[in-house]
């Protein structure tokens, strides 16, 4: 069995497959209202480069199971 990656390798991973547009269908749905989105973004947003980043818990097991590990809700390219 490999070992789990850690909190940061999937913190990085799940920001490069939001990025790339792996995660983008999958997250369509996730957000409930504009309400909710921006609670969400309210609370969560830090800057990585040159995006302004939300992060939420998760929706994927595999993310879950790093424990801590967090989750990309919206990715928006800011300057």
């Amino acid at each position: 069995m490999p070992p789990r990656p850690s909190r940061l390798t999937a913190l990085f991973s799940s920001l490069a497959s939001f990025i790339f547009g792996r995660e983008r269908d999958r997250l369509k749905g996730t957000l409930k209202s504009r309400r909710a989105f921006q609670h969400i973004y309210d609370r969560g947003r830090r800057a990585v480069g040159d995006h302004v980043v939300v992060f939420a818990m998760p929706e994927s097991d595999e993310i879950r199971e790093a424990e801590g590990a967090v989750g990309i809700v919206a990715s928006r390219k800011v300057g």
